[in-house]
Parts: structure tokens; C-alpha cells; sequence
């Protein structure tokens, strides 16, 4: 804190401050309104003081090199991490540890009272019913023994999605040894029980089905003489989608690196009336274009306008075009039904779904909160508001927006003759509005009264109907999606109208509905018939199947956490958590849950394989994986397998079937010919139109092999390599595999680089970038090695200029073109691995892991650097360039002389 005084006494505010000064500030202004008179107060300071290890800092916008407040920044940038690291976090974790303690014991006497308050009411949740046939089983020998004789055979189902409290009520009722009351020690009665279940498909961790459950009551059957059969065959896929998903993701379940408990893999065996092909191609990758930002939003944008064309190519067509040009024709009929969209999570469906309205596609999403985004829900809130509140603002909403439409010219034109726009309307008066205007209040009017005198359902559906809002709607370009979702709006006012809600309780639920705090499904019109293309997420499609299946959204900023461990190891089962508001502010937390936090990630990123694996195994006929070739998302772990498959880029199926590439030339056109006439044409001679026809060929020719002459040449960047025989190698060669594990980790790094970079998120980086680049039989060795490149990456005097830069960027991609005199255009494109600028000066550094001398190196690639810089300078106008490369074999930098 005095160093925040400090600083604050050193800088005066000044436009264009860092991230990290602009932090150091607020801390400041914080600070000056906290009394630090008690640990609660100092722990709220030490909670923001947090926030600075996260800030970047540029050491240039604090002073002059040299200065004091220059100096300044260098110490506090150097250590506000470590300071956080080993001061602030282990005083907050305390501080919670101690804190959440006293107020579990609180909340817990709220819990129990509250537990006895549904008994006594008779308002038992479903975890209510399931915990209290427990302890009845649990209390005495003849509750089982009754219960036994009822159920002498019980086969589950599903298995891999039971939780404990529900295995442990099936160990209870099977049990020889009925005065045991450690559910986990019973022993099931011979032929008692008979489970079902695939723990590659346990995917409800977060509703407490761990896969550990799965696999802790199999052994209780195995030691109990129970017989375990392995059913492998696959009656649902065809052979070539089984084949790719074995290929795909057998390494990656055998993984050494997989966490403890991580199912085992078992090859699928499709069933042998599916080894027959369906169509030409069973396995097809949507390509996103390559130079399409990874951010995830960019990646939406480009990806759903070709899943919605795909779709509509399919069903319309029965074709898709392939690498640009190349027809997949499917053998039989595909209806919209046929077809699931797949998504990892919900949040960029309604991207999807905008684009499967624009193309009349009928669709239905399970569960979700789409509903809430869409207009028609706009359309009923407005004019209810506006009944409920009588508010002027609310009925300014309903008559500008699309069910009146009334211009702001109008309306302020009848406001400042006298008109009223308050509730409710009065039409008597001396002003008279518009027709459009007047017929917009007398709606407002009807709903009014039709809302005082009927029930709210039958007010609400009569208005809508009466007034054509429906049919509107699905007559309308796209409407179909609107129509669908008002349909399913009115069936939930029906539902709340039906439990004896008011219709102020019913527009209070639409509001919850628009601010997603109630999921419901969004369909088009056309899906009440049956016909419609099924949106959902992974979880949502367990046990469900569709011939063509598509994985869309490939790529998440970070993936999913769970943030809640429980560990069944011991008698008691114990919980380790830490729950978060939406600002990220710790709101609850479990003492321990520092030691238990590095575990809660394990098993999440292995449930997200799992969730990989039910993604794939959907399909029966037509796999269809988006793929960007830098996304990392759910579908990564298929990246191996799919980018050697067909790519579809989105080129179009015309009315005729043929293919219609964007971009791609029109119709040759042959010079001088005339234009076509419907009217009688002039008879030729023979001879004439046999020399006309053979001069057009001949035309034609030489403009085909005009076209197939290149009128310019590609260049890239490595051309200015020398050939690797000319040097010395000091140490086997790690391969082209290890060169990309090093590119994709050092990006990761770069990217994160102003966070705490903790060693297991490396290593946790590391093996999962190898997972995708490196043979199984090296894998490790490769991991540990590309751990300690980063190791000494981080720890550089370069790593330390990158804190400093003004700007940053990690695998930048250019492409320009070049004329010269008297030679062919060349194209020149590359990507450079790290380009960074400090005041005006750039760098552009590459990264190699060639195990050479640091003279061999620079005499290598030299040229290569030219390229990269000379790129630079042309596409960011830069002059004072410096040239690097950074050699993971020496762990150094190698500065490059500019040639010339």
C-alpha cells in the first residue's frame, strides 16, 4: 500500500495511461474509502489489490527510461505477481477458509430448517424423496428385506449417468448382509442386479453422476462374483463414421496424461449390416477459412452461414460440393428431421439460428434460453408493458416498434398538437391522431380490456390471433422462426394461466424468460409438423441419433469449468468448491479448495473427451466436424482426423445441382458473339457457320491456355532457408511434429502473457498441443522437453520485453503481392511467430528448434528473417525493424544482423 502511495505522489493522470497504472488508481480511490480497521476491510483491499498481477504495463507511458517513475514501474511490474502469488492469494485463501467456515455453519441451520419446513408441508423435492428412501433403507434390516422381496431383479439402464445416493439405494436393496449400513460394503444377492452403461459417456459430472461412481460400483459387483461382459458393437453408425471416431480418439483416451479414473477405451464394432457405404463420403470437414480470426465470435460468424448452407444443399439437393468443386451425391433422401446441429454450449446458437430463418430452414432447439432472444417475445413484452405499467415509454416502444411502426415525425407531431401517449388511451379528446397511429392505441385498448375482463391466456391468444400477429409473422421473409417461437411463448402463458397465475405474475415470467433465468425451447412454424432440423447441445443429445450429424461452434475463449470437487475417497464424502457471481467475485468457497482446484481441472478436461466421444457417436450416416485449423475446442480432439477429410468451404448447390463457387468465374463468354434473341434468326450457310464455329474454338482454346500460364509467381518465406545438409547437426532432429508443438505452445504463451502463468497450466498446454502433433511413443519425452523450452521462454530477457511492448502479436499471417519489372507478379505469404513493438522500433522473432550452432542458425534462416521483416515493413509501414530468432535447443535469443 505504500507503494501504491508512491506511486500515485510519482504520476500525474495522463491520456493514454497502461492497464496497470489505470488499476494501481482505483486501488487507491478504493483504499480511500476502506477504513482498514479490520480483517474484513483489509481482505476487501487485498481483493483488488489481486487484480493487478492481471494488468499489463508499459514502461514507456509511466516516464522517460531513466526517470524515477520509469524505475518505478520496472519494480512494481517485476513483482506484483510474485507479490500476489505469495502474499496476497495464501491471505485470501486463509481469510476464506475462515470466513466460509462460519458462514456454512450458518447456512447450514437454514438448510435444515428449511428441509423440515417442505417435510412438514409436504413439498418434497425430487433430492428429497431420493435422500429419505435412503435412510429408510439405511435404518433398518426389515425395510430392506420388504423391499427386496418386491424387487428381486433390478436392471438399470444408462448406468453411467446414476449418482451416488441412487447406487447406493440399489446397494441397499440388493444386499445379502442387511444389517451393514456402509452402502459400499453390502454384498449383492446372486442375479440381483443387472447394470447396463458406457463409461466413455458419463457426462453429468455437474449433477453429481462422476465416473468414479460408475466405476466404484463395478468393482463392488466384481468382488462380489459379478461378471462383467463388454458389449462393443455399434448398432447405430456406419462403419467408416465408427472407424474415424476410433481413430480419432482411442490415443487420446489411452493417453498416459489422462487423469486417474478416465475411462478405458474400446474400439466400436459397427454392426455388420451398417459395413455397408451409404454414401460416397461418411466423414466431412466444414472448413472454416483459414484466415478467419480465431476469436471465437469471428470463427461463428464465418461457420454458421456454411452449416445453414449445408444443411439446406442436403435436404434440398441431396448434394454437397466438396473442396470447392467436387459433388458428394447422397444416395436416397435426407429430410430436415434427419439432421442435428451439435453445440458444446448454447451461447452462439441463436448465430445459427439467424441463419437458418435467412434460408426457410424449419428448426427446434432443445432446452436452452434462445427464446428469450428472440423478436416475438418483443412483440407481446412491449404492448403488456405497456398495459402494466401505463407508462408513456413502454407505449412509445410498441407503437415505433413492428407491429405499428409508427414514425417519430408522427408521433411527435401528435404529442405537440396535444395528443397523449399515456395509458390508458383516450381517443375523445380534441386531438385527432393518424390512422396508423389511432389503430396502434386502439390495439393497446383491446389488450387492455380484454386483459380486465378474461382469463390471461385467453385474453393474450385472442388479442394475438384477432389482430393477425401470427399470420403475419409466417407470411413474412424468414418468418417462419418468429411464428414458431410466438407459438411456443403462448403455450407457456397458457402453462403459468393453468397454475393460477394473474396476468401481472404472467408479463413478470416473460421478463425472467427475456433475462434467461427460464429455459425454453424455440422452434419454427414449420416444426410443428415434424419436419425440422434439431439444435441442441451435447448434453441435451445423449441417447438421441439423427443420419447427419453436425458439430458446430469449434472453439471456446476457455473451456468450462465445473469449480466443485468431491472427493469419495473417505466414510463422509466432502466437497471442495468455489462459486462466482458473473463479475467473478468469489461469492462461496470450501476451505480446501486451493489443494482440490488442480483436480477439479483434471477430471473437467476428461469428461470434456467424453463429451467429444457422444458427440461423434450420434451420427448414422453423415458426420459432418467443423475445423479451424487454430481453434481449440470440443471438437480438438478430432482436428487429427477431419483435416484429412473433405472440406466443405461453403460453396452452393444452384437449382440445376450444379455447384456455384462464391467468387468463382461466370460463364465464358466468347468475343463478338451476339447477344441471344428470342426473335427468328437469319439462315447461314453451311460452310459459313462450320468457319464461325471453328474460329470461336480456336478462340476459346487459345484463352484456355492463355489461363493456364501463371501470370504471377508464389514466394514464401522459407525460400531463404538453406538446405539442412549444409550444417552440422549437434543433436538428433526432434522432427517437424516437435516444431509444432513448440509454435502452439509458444502462441499459447505469448497470448496469456499477462496472467500468472502457473507451471501446471503449461504442462497442461503442453500435453494437450501433443496430444494433437506428437506419436504416441515420444509423447511424453516431447511434453517435458516443450515444458522446459517454455520454462526458459518465460524467464528471458525477450519474455520481459514482451511486458513491455506497445504492441504484440503471436503467428501473425501476410500475403502481398509484388511487381517488378520485367518479371512475373510474385505473391508473398507466410506467417511470422512473434512480431512486437516498443515505441517505434518492431521485432519480429521466429522460433526454431533446429539443434544447431547459434552461427549455423543465423546462417540458415537469416534470409527467412529478411522476408518476415521486409513483410513488416510493408504491411505496417514500419522502418526500424530488428531481427531475431529464438533457438529452443541453445535457450537464447539470436539477434540477426539486417543484410546488406
Amino acid at each position: 500500500l505504500a507503494r501504491v502511495d508512491e506511486v500515485m505522489g510519482l504520476t500525474a493522470v495522463t491520456p493514454g495511461e497502461d492497464d496497470l497504472l489505470k488499476e494501481i488508481r482505483s486501488l487507491h480511490r478504493f483504499r480511500e474509502r476502506e477504513k482498514l480497521d479490520t480483517p474484513a476491510a483489509l481482505a476487501r483491499v487485498l481483493h483488488r489489490a489481486r487484480r493487478l498481477a492481471t494488468k499489463g504495463c508499459v514502461l514507456s507511458r509511466w516516464g522517460q527510461k531513466g526517470s524515477p517513475q520509469y524505475a518505478l514501474a520496472k519494480e512494481m511490474k517485476d513483482g506484483i505477481r510474485s507479490f500476489v502469488e505469495t502474499v496476497v492469494d495464501p491471505s485470501l485463501s486463509e481469510w476464506r477458509d475462515y470466513v466460509f467456515f462460519d458462514a456454512g455453519q450458518f447456512v447450514q441451520e437454514a438448510v435444515s430448517e428449511y428441509s423440515l419446513l417442505r417435510r412438514r408441508r409436504g413439498e418434497q423435492t425430487f433430492d428429497d424423496l431420493l435422500w429419505g428412501a435412503r435412510r429408510m433403507l439405511e435404518r433398518t434390516s426389515q425395510n430392506r428385506e420388504h423391499f427386496a422381496r418386491k424387487f428381486s431383479r433390478i436392471l438399470v439402464d444408462e448406468f453411467q449417468d446414476t449418482d451416488p445416493v441412487q447406487a447406493e439405494i440399489l446397494l441397499y436393496l440388493t444386499s445379502t448382509n442387511r444389517d451393514e449400513t456402509n452402502p459400499w460394503k453390502c454384498v449383492p444377492a446372486p442375479g440381483s442386479l443387472f447394470i447396463v452403461g458406457d463409461d466413455k459417456q458419463s457426462i453429468y459430472r455437474f449433477r453429481r453422476a462422476d465416473v468414479d461412481v460408475f466405476h466404484r460400483f463395478a468393482d463392488v459387483l466384481t468382488a462380489n462374483g459379478g461378471q462383467e461382459i463388454a458389449l462393443t458393437t455399434n448398432f447405430r453408425s456406419e462403419k467408416r463414421v465408427c472407424d474415424f471416431v476410433n481413430a480419432a480418439l482411442m490415443p487420446a483416451f489411452s493417453d498416459p496424461l489422462q487423469p486417474p479414473g478416465q475411462a478405458e477405451w474400446e474400439d466400436l464394432v459397427p454392426y455388420s449390416q451398417n459395413k455397408a457405404r451409404r454414401h460416397p463420403e461418411a466423414i466431412v470437414q466444414i472448413a472454416i477459412p483459414e484466415k478467419t480470426h480465431k476469436k471465437r465470435p469471428n470463427l461463428v460468424r464465418a461457420e454458421a452461414p456454411m452449416v445453414a448452407q449445408a444443411i439446406a444443399d442436403l435436404v434440398r439437393h441431396g448434394r454437397l460440393i466438396l473442396n470447392g468443386r467436387e459433388p458428394l451425391d447422397l444416395v436416397g433422401p435426407i429430410e430436415f428431421k434427419d439432421v442435428m446441429v451439435l453445440f458444446r454450449t448454447a451461447s452462439y446458437m441463436p448465430n445459427y439460428v439467424a441463419e437458418l430463418n435467412a434460408r426457410g430452414i424449419p428448426y427446434a432447439i432443445s432446452g436452452g434460453k434462445t427464446l428469450g432472444k428472440s423478436d416475438s417475445l418483443r412483440l407481446l413484452l412491449d404492448p403488456l408493458d405497456a398495459v402494466l405499467k401505463e407508462d408513456a415509454i413502454a407505449q412509445l416502444a410498441f407503437l415505433r416498434g413492428p407491429l405499428c411502426g409508427i414514425s417519430d415525425a408522427d408521433l411527435v407531431e401528435f404529442v405537440e398538437a396535444g395528443g397523449s401517449l399515456r395509458m390508458p388511451v383516450h381517443l375523445d379528446g380534441h386531438v385527432e391522431p393518424g390512422p396508423e397511429l389511432r389503430a396502434g392505441l386502439e390495439m393497446l385498448e383491446d389488450l387492455s380490456v380484454r386483459l380486465r375482463a378474461l382469463p390471461p391466456s385467453e385474453a393474450i391468444v385472442g388479442w394475438v390471433e384477432d389482430h393477425g400477429i401470427l399470420a403475419g409473422l409466417s407470411t413474412r421473409e424468414a418468418g417462419a422462426g418468429d411464428a414458431g417461437s410466438l407459438v411456443r411463448i403462448l403455450a407457456l402463458i397458457r402453462s403459468w394461466d393453468a397454475r393460477g397465475m394473474a396476468w401481472p405474475e404472467i408479463v413478470e415470467e416473460l421478463h425472467r424468460l427475456r433475462d434467461d433465468d427460464i429455459e425454453a425451447e424455440q422452434l419454427t412454424l414449420d416444426a410443428l409438423a415434424g419436419d425440422a432440423v434439431r439444435l441442441m447441445t451435447v448434453h441435451q443429445a445423449k441417447g438421441l441419433e439423427a443420419k447427419v450429424v453436425i458439430l458446430a461452434d469449434p472453439h471456446w475463449g476457455r473451456p468450462p469449468g465445473n469449480d466443485l470437487y468431491i472427493d469419495r475417497a473417505g466414510k463422509v464424502p466432502t466437497l471442495a468448491a468455489q462459486i462466482k457471481n458473473r463479475k467473478g467475485d468469489i461469492i462461496a468457497w470450501t476451505p480446501g479448495w486451493t489443494d482440490r482446484v488442480v483436480r477439479d481441472q483434471e477430471l473437467q478436461q476428461a469428461e470434456e473427451l467424453r463429451l467429444a466421444y457422444v458427440a461423434g457417436t450420434r451420427a448414422e450416416e453423415l458426420l459432418l466436424v467443423s475445423f479451424h485449423p487454430k481453434a481449440e475446442g470440443p471438437w480438438s480432439a478430432f482436428d487429427r482426423e477431419v483435416f484429412q477429410r473433405p472440406a466443405y468451404t461453403g460453396a452452393v448447390v444452384d437449382a440445376a445441382g450444379s455447384s456455384e463457387v462464391p467468387g468463382s468465374p461466370g460463364p465464358l463468354e466468347v468475343p463478338g458473339a451476339p447477344a441471344p434473341d428470342s426473335s427468328e434468326a437469319p439462315e447461314v450457310p453451311a460452310s459459313d457457320a462450320l468457319e464461325e464455329a471453328e474460329r470461336i474454338l480456336e478462340s476459346q482454346e487459345a484463352r484456355r491456355l492463355a489461363a493456364m500460364e501463371p501470370s504471377y509467381r508464389e514466394v514464401s518465406a522459407s525460400e531463404g532457408a538453406h538446405e539442412p545438409g549444409h550444417f552440422t547437426a549437434l543433436d538428433e532432429g526432434r522432427g517437424k511434429s516437435f516444431g509444432n508443438l513448440i509454435h502452439r505452445l509458444f502462441e499459447a504463451l505469448v497470448n496469456n502473457r499477462d496472467k500468472p502463468l502457473e507451471r501446471s497450466w503449461v504442462e497442461r498446454v503442453a500435453a494437450r498441443h501433443a496430444a494433437d502433433t506428437i506419436a504416441t511413443a515420444e509423447r511424453a519425452a516431447r511434453t517435458k522437453e516443450a515444458t522446459r523450452a517454455a520454462a526458459a521462454f518465460t524467464t528471458s530477457s525477450l519474455w520481459t520485453a514482451l511486458q513491455d511492448a506497445d504492441e504484440v502479436h503471436a503467428e501473425l499471417p501476410y500475403t502481398f503481392a509484388l511487381e517488378q519489372e520485367g518479371e512475373l507478379e510474385s505473391i508473398h505469404a507466410g506467417v511470422i511467430d512473434l512480431a512486437y513493438r516498443v515505441g517505434e522500433e518492431w521485432c519480429v522473432v521466429d522460433f526454431k528448434t533446429d539443434a544447431l550452432s547459434t552461427e549455423d542458425l543465423a546462417e540458415k534462416h537469416g534470409g527467412q528473417l529478411e522476408e518476415y521483416a521486409a513483410a513488416l515493413s510493408r504491411l505496417a509501414g514500419a522502418e526500424r525493424i530488428q531481427r531475431a530468432i529464438w533457438s529452443t535447443f541453445n535457450g537464447r535469443l539470436i539477434e540477426i544482423e539486417e543484410e546488406g
